[in-house]
């Protein structure tokens, strides 16, 4: 399974496979839009296509995506795993909804004797006495 099928089945990937997708997206757009120029110059002024500011515009567009890579290279060494990151996630939101709403409170049953009827109140109701 090559790194575009594990990625787009989100599936775990090592530092070096995210900063190395994260060069590949980033490279993707800044070299295309570093074309933009050169397709202007074409379509305004054909012929006359300044080709070595376009090869620089691709040149410091690319540095640009492989420091992208690095810095998410960097930053992926100290992530979770995907699956254990979102699990976490998971129970803690759980753990605070329930909390919020009192689910995690220590439920009481009542008590199944029924009352004492020997008080003032059961008399005054004129309900049957206990035996």
């Amino acid at each position: 399974m090559n790194l575009l099928q594990k990625a787009a089945n989100n599936q775990n990937l090592s530092p070096f496979e995210r900063g190395l997708l994260k060069f590949g997206q980033t490279l993707l757009w800044t070299v295309g839009l570093s074309v933009l120029p050169a397709l202007s110059q074409a379509l305004n002024n054909p012929g006359a296509i300044d080709w070595r500011v376009t090869l620089h515009l691709m040149l410091f567009s690319g540095a640009s995506a492989l420091l992208l890579g690095i810095v998410k290279y960097l930053k992926a060494q100290g992530d979770d795993p995907l699956l254990s990151a979102v699990e976490g996630a998971l129970e803690a939101g759980a753990a605070r909804l329930s909390a919020a709403n009192g689910l995690n409170e220590p439920v009481t049953e009542p008590d199944p004797t029924p009352p004492p009827t020997d008080t003032p109140a059961a008399a005054a109701l004129d309900l049957p006495q206990a035996a």
